[in-house]
């Protein structure tokens, strides 16, 4: 890890937010809780005065693992978490279609990510040139969405859901690009698709990603989906997971 000299405010922000979902992720194993703690403490002490912040973001399953002292619960919020905020108000939503651009441009990003991901496996699709069995129309309303997330007037991610049965939606094309990451911008991007899928009438989600996207499942957890058999287009699949949520818990 560098120096607390060479880590920069955004260079901290972006380490804290994205690294915090994965330890949340390994602290959920007993065996995991010292390393979980210990990235912690590395946190903390490179952010140079915002001590208690990266805890904070774990929460009480890191806290309450007895490795090391407990953050003190009254521990005023930062002025980095202030400035992460104000990152995220900047994001704006917008509705397109994954057909056109920027949607086209985002979504071969997000293959050209996975080609390179599982490269080496002989069963997976992305390699070979294919895709799934998702259709364009799929993600329109009234059954389906699909977003992009704005920085002004950059695109910096997507999202999209469509209909897996009549009281599920199918979380697609999630996507951040690389600059945009460690805000918050996928969970800003889940949370805005599962109230949409609320308000159209469904009652769950699932979701499919893999092994090797581990900061995917790190996010997928921690925003409350648990594994489910693998299903559809990736059933037979050995490195996809497959997760689902409830929508009316």
């Amino acid at each position: 890890m560098k120096s607390d000299a060479g880590l920069r405010r955004q260079e901290i922000e972006q380490l804290m937010i994205e690294a915090v979902e994965c330890v949340r992720f390994l602290g959920k194993e007993a065996k995991h809780r010292d390393h979980a703690c210990h990235f912690v403490t590395n946190l903390e002490r490179n952010a140079g005065g915002h001590s208690g912040y990266a805890a904070t973001l774990v929460g009480r399953d890191v806290r309450g693992s007895g490795c090391g002292d407990s953050p003190d619960d009254s521990v005023a919020e930062s002025d980095l978490a202030h400035d992460v905020r104000g990152l995220i108000a900047r994001m704006d939503i917008r509705d397109r279609d994954i057909s056109v651009e920027p949607g086209r441009t985002l979504a071969a990003e997000m293959w050209a990510d996975m080609a390179i991901r599982y490269a080496d496996d002989p069963t997976a699709p992305e390699p070979k040139g294919d895709t799934d069995d998702l259709r364009p129309e799929e993600l329109l309303p009234p059954t389906g969405r699909f977003i992009v997330v704005y920085d002004g007037d950059e695109p910096v991610a997507c999202g999209a859901i469509r209909r897996h049965d009549d009281e599920t939606a199918e979380i697609k094309r999630m996507w951040v690009r690389p600059p945009a990451r460690g805000r918050g911008v996928a969970r800003l991007i889940l949370d805005e698709l599962e109230s949409t899928a609320t308000a159209i009438g469904y009652r769950a989600m699932v979701l499919e990603t893999g092994l090797r996207q581990p900061e995917a499942i790190a996010l997928y957890e921690s925003h409350g989906y648990t594994p489910i058999p693998n299903y559809g287009f990736y059933r037979e699949s050995p490195l996809s997971r497959c997760y689902g949520k409830s929508l009316t818990d």
